[in-house]
């Protein structure tokens, strides 16, 4: 049985080393990774001690969860990690770029992501 989660996996990036004669003073990092659904399913399985099947069932049933609750208006609270929640938008005029005319902008929901303080202190740290 083949699960389909909502997360698409991505492949990992590599940026060039810093280089000493850029005026801007800014650095690229030398590598960034970026952890794909597979690779995370493999790792909660590991972690877990449990198949990589039954770990990709969990992770599909958190994300659809997770959709189910934000669609019904409410929030997702995870320790440790942070909270899922939606923001409205109210209705508004754009421009379009490329003419320049108004156009109208309907109103909409926005998810929002707020990351928990053990989390962010762990990034910076």
């Amino acid at each position: 049985m083949r699960v389909k989660v909502a997360c698409q996996g991505r492949k990992k990036r590599r940026q060039s080393a810093p280089s000493a004669s850029r005026a801007t003073g800014r650095q690229k990092l030398e590598t960034t990774h970026m952890t794909t659904q597979a690779e995370m399913i493999a790792a909660v399985a590991k972690d877990a001690g449990v198949s990589q099947a039954d770990a990709g069932r969990v992770l599909a049933a958190l994300v659809d969860n997770i959709h189910k609750s934000l669609k019904s208006g409410g929030d997702v609270r995870i320790s440790n990690l942070g909270v899922f929640d939606t923001a409205t938008r109210a209705a508004r005029e754009g421009r379009n770029p490329a003419t320049g005319a108004t156009i109208k902008i309907a109103a909409s929901k926005a998810v929002r992501f707020r990351v928990s303080k053990p989390l962010k202190d762990a990034v910076n740290s």
